[in-house]
């Protein structure tokens, strides 16, 4: 696994930079959250494709702290303490019912009914991380694609607000099973890539933009429904169509 001095492909370039450089005739509201955000993510033309919405974080500790009226410290906070909770979970918390079609409205709601009093967030609750998805779920993604196309050469590529120097994106290359070794990396690079993508070939996609919540990943629909079949329980993913035509893909990244 080393860096490499290649461009990222100009098939996947538009929609794995920071800012896709792509154009829609509509606006982003809750409603669209999730289909707008694929057509600018995404590249075209798969035969199907997946959400991976990241998961929620909640420290019941801490919970129990702010139930009885004090208010946990960070001497109170270990991140060890955090269990991960599917938006199905999450939203039982709250008396709601998750639909992929609502999840962004009930999110807001939630979070401006319970989460937001007073300017202080809760600090035994964390949301889905923006830009960031585990390294448990994409190693289980990665782990049918070995099955179904081997152990490829494949590009872990990583924006400029991820690379330790700040104009700079970085590729590592390496072999899908080597995605765990790109800790070793740091401080070149931090945390999880981006996007992955096959380094000769256009089979399939990963991208996780870095405003986003959630993943999106595209393929054959063998490789998508073996994703769907076979995942673990407490991962939240689901197919999911695309919507809206995008007008334009420029190499061209806005920032």
């Amino acid at each position: 696994m080393k860096f490499v001095k290649d461009d990222i492909p100009k098939w996947i370039k538009p929609y794995a930079e920071l800012g896709p450089a792509i154009e829609l005739d509509v606006k982003i509201n809750h409603e669209n959250f999730f289909w707008y955000l694929m057509a600018m993510c995404s590249p075209p033309n798969f035969e199907k494709y997946l959400i991976l919405l990241h998961p929620f974080w909640i420290n019941e500790k801490a919970k129990g702290l702010k139930k009885y009226g004090t208010f946990p410290q960070d001497k109170d906070i270990n991140d060890n303490g955090f269990e991960r909770l599917t938006y199905t979970e999450f939203f039982k918390l709250y008396q709601e019912e998750f639909e992929l079609e609502t999840a962004k409205k009930v999110k807001e709601k939630i979070a401006d009914k319970y989460l937001r009093k007073d300017n202080k967030w809760p600090k035994h609750i964390w949301y889905p991380a923006e830009g960031e998805a585990e390294m448990t779920d994409l190693k289980f993604i990665t782990e049918i694609l070995i099955k179904n196309y081997g152990d490829v050469e494949s590009d872990f590529f990583y924006v400029l607000l991820k690379t330790e120097k700040v104009h700079e994106d970085k590729i590592l290359r390496g072999r899908l099973s080597e995605l765990p070794k790109v800790m070793e990396f740091e401080p070149e690079i931090r945390d999880n890539p981006n996007a992955i993508y096959p380094t000769n070939r256009k089979d399939w996609f990963i991208i996780t933009d870095y405003d986003c919540p959630f993943t999106f990943i595209g393929g054959k629909s063998e490789l998508i429904n073996q994703i769907l079949n076979n995942k673990p329980s407490g991962i939240d993913i689901y197919e999911i169509k695309p919507k809206y035509e995008q007008k334009k893909a420029s190499s061209q990244h806005r920032v």
